[in-house]
């Protein structure tokens, strides 16, 4: 059986949660312009903000996963368990 430590290596992990920051930005910034163009009669906009938040709560559990990963890469399983 391969173990998560095997199969991943610490620096692959990193520059994953690296870019998985970078795109949570940019879907910040895309999340912040569209709230500017929320109105009552604009369904689009609504719908777009709608799919982008969802979009940054799926980012956020990726990376968490990821985080994990990396915790158990290095053997802090302890540590694990508290996150």
């Amino acid at each position: 059986m391969t173990t998560i430590n095997q199969a991943f290596k610490p620096s692959m992990l990193l520059q994953d949660i690296a870019k998985q920051i970078s795109s949570g930005w940019n879907i910040i910034n895309k999340i912040e312009g569209l709230s500017y163009g929320l109105s009552g009669g604009n369904d689009y906009s609504g719908d777009e903000y709608d799919m982008a938040e969802l979009e940054f709560k799926s980012m956020l559990e990726r990376l968490y996963i990821s985080i994990s990963a990396l915790i158990e890469s290095i053997g802090m399983t302890e540590f694990l368990a508290l996150f």
